[in-house]
C-alpha cells in the first residue's frame, strides 16, 4: 500500500519547438513537495492534445536521468536515456508510463541495460525503457524532425509513489 501519493503537471500546453530542433524543455526534482528521489514509483503520462501537420512531421519525447552529480541540464553528457515516449506526428496520442520497470517484467516494451550498458543520449527506440531508479532530477528533452508547418501542444503529467 502507498504511503505517500503526488500528481503534478509537469509541461502545460507546450508548443513543440522548429524542425530539426533538441530541446531540453525542463529538468524536474520533485512532484508537488515530494522529491523524485523519494519515489519508489513513477508514472508519466505525455498528452498530445494537438497534432502536427507538415511533411513527415515528427516529435519524440526523452526521460533521461543524470550520471554525474549536479549534472547540468545543458550538458548531454551528463545524462542518460531512461525512457522514450513513442514518436507523435500527425496524430494526437496519448502515452502513460510507469518507472521503473522490474528487471523481470511482463511489459511488451523492450527493455534494455541490465549489466553494463553504455550512456546514450535520444537513443532509445520508442516507447522503450532501461531499467532502474531515475536518481535526484529528471530532464525532458524533445528532440523534432520533418518540415513542420503546424507545431503539437502537449501536457506531460507525473504522479509519484513512496511506499515506505
Amino acid at each position: 500500500m502507498a504511503h505517500d501519493v503526488a500528481f503534478e503537471t509537469w509541461i502545460s500546453a507546450r508548443t513543440s519547438a522548429a524542425t530539426g530542433t533538441t530541446t531540453t524543455v525542463a529538468t524536474k526534482y520533485g512532484i508537488s513537495a515530494m522529491a523524485l528521489w523519494d519515489c519508489d514509483e513513477l508514472l508519466v503520462y505525455l498528452q498530445v492534445t494537438q497534432a502536427m501537420t507538415g511533411t513527415s512531421p515528427t516529435t519524440d519525447i526523452y526521460l533521461q536521468r543524470p550520471v554525474v552529480p549536479n549534472a547540468d541540464p545543458t550538458v548531454a553528457a551528463h545524462w542518460d536515456d531512461l525512457y522514450h515516449f513513442t514518436q507523435f506526428g500527425t496524430i494526437a496520442n496519448e502515452e502513460v508510463t510507469v518507472l521503473p520497470i522490474p528487471r523481470t517484467s511482463s511489459a511488451t516494451a523492450p527493455i534494455t541495460g541490465d549489466i553494463g550498458q553504455t550512456r546514450q543520449t535520444q537513443v532509445l527506440a520508442g516507447d522503450t525503457a532501461k531499467n532502474g531508479h531515475w536518481g535526484d532530477r529528471i530532464r525532458i528533452v524533445e528532440v523534432t524532425g520533418g518540415t513542420i508547418t503546424q507545431n503539437a501542444i502537449y501536457n506531460l503529467h507525473a504522479r509519484g509513489v513512496r511506499f515506505a
